[in-house]
């Protein structure tokens, strides 16, 4: 095995911290999109392609705005208003 210098391991530590965030970060999100997909399926049925394509494009801030948001809502309306108004 090479020896590696103390600066070496600060760059891997470093390396290996930062991909362990982005991955964290990419987990919460997908996780945020499946909750917001199936929340909103269940309470207004079967959603479009479209509007399923909208929630996937959301910041995971607004997809936790729209998983509180969809207690609201009563029609798919709702839910396609509220995304325009969130792409606008």
């Amino acid at each position: 095995m090479p020896y590696v210098n103390s600066a070496e391991r600060y760059g891997i530590k470093k390396g290996l911290e930062q991909g362990l965030a982005k991955g964290i970060t990419k987990g919460r999100r997908e996780h945020a999109v499946d909750l917001a997909v199936r929340l909103a399926s269940h309470k207004l049925g079967k959603l479009s392609v479209e509007i399923e394509a909208q929630i996937k494009r959301l910041s995971l801030r607004k997809l936790d705005q729209l998983a509180l948001a969809l207690f609201n809502f009563t029609s798919m309306d709702d839910l396609a208003g509220w995304l325009q108004t969130q792409h606008s």
